[in-house]
């Protein structure tokens, strides 16, 4: 750790030195003790005294872990290093800022600079140039060599040795190909795995509702990925209706641990906060459900906790389970549990072969078995524990050579046996061998709390603006993005953060197992902070990190002025829920409520991360413009609406994060300002229309931009701003293109050249958010237009096709949206087949076009979705031009066709691996072909009423119809042996539906047929005149049911005129029965013959809601919404 920020200060006294050299070059010379020239003699200094540090800081790291002088030495000297860095990061700054007013100076009115008229070097401005600022610098910077002078005469004292050669960031010698082991490659656990699993689906029930099953053995055993794997068991997914998982750890608080139970299984916050009301709540929530809840790391030995928290899940439905893991075996016996897993140490060959596993991860361990036989002797050490095992592997994947796994086996840190067991010893070696580039990177992640989940972007952004992340030696070019990622995926292989099995979305989420993350608090000591209380005024010296964490709702956090500075670099408030969830967007009123005092950044100068996401702010204080070395800005889903204009004086900014504010209106109008800002997060369009003002071209640094809003005047921003932003990555979203007036001025901005990105959105919808907005205003103060005339006249506007040919994207985007287009054909690179990693493509309300473009030769499209195309009548054989034919596509989907009414000229098979297909309003199709797919397998169909016939292979398992539809469709699915989804909805005119031969079928869902009266579940299929004729039946039952012989969830929804079989017999694996607004049903269901069967179904509802009330709340909302629609136009057409 202190190698890492000690390398920082010598990198920028370096620079300084160079800066202070040329802007003293010609200055006449001085002997006062703060002359400019002192400032360059106390930075040598500083250099020397650092260099000399540095020799030995390899020795001291190795020491630190069993020696504690040896690591209050290195507190020490990180205590200086920050304090140096501050100081000289504060003197570059205000070297930027002596640049940049004499790079805009205030000018005489009529004053032009001569041609060639160049400003000598010798006579740029320097801070050092203000006596008061040069005194406070030497005075500072002295301190800090002072100060280093007694650390360095310490190096003799502890005896450190300086290095062999200059320190050299590590590097592997090899790339893994896996970066972690699947669940089904865990080793030692299968008899364990297969008594859990028993033991949460048994019948046996132990004569309660709900059940405690415990998991019990020492740290760093498994117990944890035990429970994941167990709760990732498809067959336990299935028989629970509710899960939730809680880590516990060791603060077993009612209160808190209610309503993180409460949120687990309901996902979503409970803004009570009395125990007793809490516990009713979940009892609520949970009644008649059965749930599966895992207690992780629970500690509590105290009787009277565990019967608070039993009684409020004492509602559960019988088989539900309670799974705890503990370390300690009396709490096993304090929560009651019903069957207890004693985990054990793996035997020595099944750690080995774990070991192994890590150490080898794509090399063959036979290639050199002198490495096996050492790493046998490893994984001895390790004794048994899946965690040393695993981390130690981790740590020798990297090691090639025979005396690497020599000194690690031989190492006496191995002796340091404080806990009775290998596990600590184990961790101290392999954070003792990680480079130190690592190193920082890692203790840094105790910032968190235990048991958190990270995501890798988020935390990699922390780390470059924190100072972790070196240039790449091989390749000066490489973004510190990716060398930031290369160090996690690094620490991911190494397995100090391990992959999160329990949480959902898209991207992959992390977190440290308890052990590391106290291995990390050993390390850090107070550095960083995780803390519940926001009184900042008792902070140690130390503490430069400081996490607040706020759990529950309706949170309330009052900050108070701090009475004096603290030298902060990081301020956070986490807040937990939304981040385990994956960091999904929360509803105003779970926001956390926090007050900010309007000094209250004056006393935290330092700060380099501030991150106030999940928080109810709706403004900053004035003096975050004091925050001079602030490079991190998180205020991610608050209700901020407008940024101060000071915020554009934050010129070392990296990461703007404003993703999820909704209320957000514009950004500050000197946004251009921040030179260094690398990613520029923005609400998305569907979320907030975000005026950016003119001026962003000058961004160059930008990496991510997720979504701009094409302004139609001189004072927002142009799409040729993006010009020179060639870094760009990850998402774009562009709307507003309706204001880009021709061809021409969408080449500027250049997509074909931004090949790092992947997912394309261009929108013409143009907001007319940016003719209220200040920028307008302060422009038209200022003379530069007439808001009166914001866009162009028509005539200089070229169509819009014209600009869309001038927005080719790069050839290697992978997801493309084109939302709103005015033009009536598509560009011809739309179908070019060197777009060869395009996998999804979006045509959306492109209203005037008729002819859908030539897409069957774009070779890896997996996903076509065409919506909101009216004008189109005919889809023809050019949309399957070329030879491949959609070789690739797997989803298709037309939605709102209102016009369109045959698609002719396909032949057999033109979709070979199209496996669903969807087509949604389309209420005009006659013509569709029937053979196009022969191995669909879902199958959605929406109001297309004039639709004889459909797709239906035997591979179909999917199947939904909604809307009136021709008699002749319900043929099709008379011989569906695949099929295990049903859903049909509001078919007015369907009398008789037969469900034949559907021996597959999973559930079925009737909704809304009103003339239904006769379902037939008979076992076999009759011939296509009967079909046809049975639909005009009028024998209203439903027979046959228990041929349905799979079938575990059904329901049926305002259909009165069906009724059962006087005797129907349900189906055998019938879990689900939803009966709703059917009289005739729930007649049966109440009588004696249904209720003797509904009992023995787990799940039943049978309600008799009013219909015709629903119908008339649903109309009456929709109405209000297209009342605000009108009225939203009207405004837009006033505006106009």
């Amino acid at each position: 750790m202190a190698s890492g920020i000690l390398s920082s200060v010598l990198r920028l006294a370096d620079k300084l030195s160079s800066s202070v050299r040329r802007s003293l070059a010609g200055a006449a010379s001085s002997s006062s003790s703060d002359a400019p020239h002192v400032v360059e003699d106390d930075l040598k200094k500083l250099k020397c005294t650092l260099e000399a540090i540095e020799s030995v800081l390899r020795d001291a790291e190795r020491r630190e872990v069993r020696e504690e002088s040896v690591k209050l030495w290195l507190r020490e000297l990180k205590g200086v290093a920050y304090d140096a860095d501050d100081v000289l990061d504060e003197f570059e700054y205000e070297l930027l800022r002596s640049r940049r007013s004499f790079s805009h100076p205030p000018s005489k009115p009529g004053r032009k600079r001569k041609h060639g008229e160049v400003q000598e070097l010798a006579t740029l401005p320097s801070p050092l140039d203000d006596a008061s600022f040069r005194r406070r610098m030497v005075l500072q910077i002295k301190e800090i060599n002072r100060r280093l002078d007694a650390i360095a005469r310490d190096r003799t004292r502890l005896r450190l040795t300086e290095a062999d050669g200059p320190r050299r960031a590590e590097k592997a010698a090899w790339v893994s190909t896996s970066s972690h082991a699947q669940p089904s490659e865990i080793y030692g656990r299968e008899d364990e795995r297969k008594k859990l699993v028993d033991l949460l689906l048994s019948a046996d029930y132990g004569g309660s509702n709900v059940s405690v099953v415990s998991i019990v053995g020492m740290a760093g055993v498994g117990k944890s990925t035990l429970a994941q794997l167990v709760c990732s068991d498809q067959r336990v997914s299935q028989h629970f209706d509710v899960k939730g998982w809680v880590g516990v750890h060791e603060n077993f608080d009612a209160k808190r641990l209610l309503h993180e139970i409460i949120f687990s299984v309901t996902k979503s916050l409970c803004d009570l906060n009395e125990i007793g009301a809490l516990a009713e709540h979940l009892k609520e929530r949970l009644q008649g459900k059965r749930f599966l809840l895992v207690l992780d790391d629970v500690w509590n030995e105290e009787q009277v906790l565990w019967e608070r928290l039993r009684l409020a899940l004492s509602s559960g439905a019988a088989g539900s389970r309670v799974l705890v893991t503990t370390r300690i075996e009396p709490v096993a016996r304090i929560m009651q549990s019903a069957a207890a897993i004693e985990l054990n140490c793996l035997s020595d060959n099944d750690c080995r072969s774990l070991f192994e596993r890590w150490a080898f991860d794509g090399r063959d361990p036979k290639a050199n078995p002198r490495l096996v036989e050492i790493g046998r002797n490893i994984s001895l050490k390790c004794r048994g524990l899946p965690l040393a095992a695993r981390v130690m592997g981790g740590l020798l994947r990297y090691e090639t050579d025979e005396e690497s796994w020599i000194d690690l086996l031989q190492s006496d840190v191995w002796d340091l046996d404080e806990t009775g067991n290998a596990i600590l010893p184990a961790l101290k070696l392999s954070y003792q061998h990680l480079p130190v580039h690592l190193k920082r990177c890692f203790v840094h992640c105790v910032v968190f709390p235990k048991g958190f989940v990270f995501k890798k972007d988020p935390l990699v952004r922390q780390w470059m603006v924190q100072g972790f992340i070196q240039a790449a030696e091989d390749d000066d070019d490489k973004a510190p993005e990716d060398v930031a990622s290369e160090y996690f995926d690094e620490l991911v292989s190494r397995s100090f953060f391990q992959y999160s099995l329990l949480e959902f979305g898209e991207e992959e989420k992390f977190l440290m197992h308890d052990l590391l993350h106290d291995l990390a608090r050993y390390i850090s000591g107070e550095e960083c902070v995780v803390t519940e209380n926001s009184d900042l005024c008792d902070l140690s010296a130390e503490t430069r990190h400081l996490s607040l964490t706020p759990y529950g709702s309706n949170v309330k956090m009052e900050f108070k002025s701090a009475a004096k500075e603290v030298p902060l670099r990081s301020l956070q408030l986490i807040y937990t829920v939304p981040y385990f969830y994956g960091g999904a967007a929360m509803l105003d009123f779970n926001l956390a409520q926090i007050k900010l005092p309007t000094d209250f950044f004056s006393k935290f100068l330092c700060l380099r991360t501030l991150d106030l996401a999940y928080t109810a702010i709706e403004e900053l204080p004035e003096s975050v413009s004091n925050l001079k070395h602030l490079r991190y800005l998180s205020l991610r889903n608050t209700k901020i609406r407008k940024l101060p204009e000071s915020v554009c004086k934050l010129w070392y900014l990296q990461t703007l994060d404003l993703e999820n504010c909704s209320d957000l209106c514009e950004l500050p109008s000197g946004i251009g300002e921040l030179a260094d800002l690398r990613h520029l997060l923005l609400p998305s369009i569907d979320q907030s229309f975000v005026c950016i003002p003119s001026g962003i071209m000058s961004l160059t640094n930008l990496q991510e931009l997720s979504a701009i809003n094409v302004g139609g005047d001189g004072a927002h921003c142009g799409i040729g701003e993006l010009k020179n932003m060639k870094d760009l990555r990850g998402d774009l979203y562009i709307s507003g293109l309706r204001n880009v007036a021709r061809g021409g001025d969408a080449k500027q901005a250049n997509l074909e050249s931004k090949s790092n990105i992947q997912r394309l959105t261009l929108d013409w919808y143009a907001h007319q958010s940016d003719r209220k907005c200040s920028h307008s205003k302060l422009s038209s103060d200022r003379g530069y237009y007439d808001t009166k005339a914001i866009t162009a006249p028509c005539e200089f506007f070229e169509d819009e096709s014209v600009v869309l040919e001038n927005l080719r994207p790069n050839a290697d985007v992978v997801v493309l949206h084109i939302r709103n287009y005015g033009g009536k054909q598509f560009s011809n690179w739309l179908g070019d087949p060197s777009f060869s990693s395009l996998q999804t493509l979006q045509l959306y309300m492109c209203e005037k076009c008729e002819y859908l473009p030539q897409l069957g030769d774009l070779p890896c499209l997996k996903n076509l979705y065409v919506r909101g195309m009216p004008s189109v009548r005919r889809i023809g054989p050019e949309i399957c031009s070329g030879v491949k034919k959609f070789a690739a596509l797997e989803k298709l989907e037309f939605e709102w066709m209102p016009e369109w009414e045959e698609w002719i000229g396909v032949g057999e098979s033109a979709f070979p691996r199209l496996d669903e297909l969807a087509l949604l309003g389309c209420p005009k199709l006659k013509h569709f072909p029937v053979t196009i797919a022969p191995s669909l397998e879902k199958l959605r169909l929406r109001d297309c009423h004039q639709v004889a016939a459909f797709p239906a292979p035997h591979s179909l398992t999917s199947l939904s119809i909604a809307g009136a539809c021709q008699e002749t469709i319900w043929s099709c699915i008379l011989n569906l042996p695949l099929l295990e989804e049903m859903e049909v909805v509001c078919c007015e005119g369907l009398t008789a539906l037969p469900l034949f031969n559907m021996p597959a079928l999973k559930t079925l869902a009737i909704e809304g047929c009103s003339q239904l009266v006769s379902i037939d579940c008979g076992g076999c299929a009759p011939n296509v005149c009967d079909v046809a004729s049975s639909s005009t039946s009028s024998a209203g039952t439903l027979v046959g049911l228990h041929n349905l012989v799979s079938l575990e969830v059904l329901k049926i929804e305002d259909c009165p005129m069906v009724r059962f079989a006087e005797d129907e017999r349900l189906p055998p694996k019938l879990k689900e029965l939803d009966i709703s607004c059917c009289p005739a049903l729930m007649e049966w269901c109440l009588g004696p013959k249904g209720s003797a069967q509904l009992a023995a179904v787990p799940e039943v509802i049978v309600d008799d809601y009013d219909q015709d009330l629903v119908n008339e709340i649903v109309m009456d909302t929709m109405n209000e919404e297209s009342d605000t629609m009108n009225e939203e136009s009207e405004d837009g057409m006033e505006d106009d």
